[in-house]
């Protein structure tokens, strides 16, 4: 299942491309057929946010609360469970967007 490129418009974008692409101001992906770059949009960025604020709160509380032993292990798996997410869903929810950061040489 490959994605479209926002410039072409060729499927040519894997979705491992994909979920690392970044937010609209990252350097994005390239497209193998044109050479453009492209990101997810901005309801991406949205959803890392609000997926970081609540893994951020559920870290805080699991120091405060639970004992630092197990506590360590939850919030291990807090983080690797929100990078992941936050991955799979750039993967297949958002659409790609043309990169608006302008790199100079």
């Amino acid at each position: 299942m490959k994605h479209t490129c926002p410039h072409c418009g060729e499927k040519t974008i894997s979705p491992i491309k994909k979920a690392f692409a970044g937010n609209p101001q990252s350097k994005g992906t390239v497209c193998p057929a044109c050479g453009k770059r492209s990101t997810n949009d901005i309801h991406s960025a949205i959803f890392h946010v609000i997926v970081d604020v609540l893994v951020l709160i559920f870290v805080v509380f699991t120091y405060i609360k639970i004992d630092s032993t197990i506590g360590l292990y939850y919030m291990a798996g807090a983080l690797i469970g929100a990078f992941l997410i936050t991955r799979i869903g750039d993967a297949l929810f958002f659409k790609l967007v043309p990169a608006i950061r302008i790199d100079t040489k």
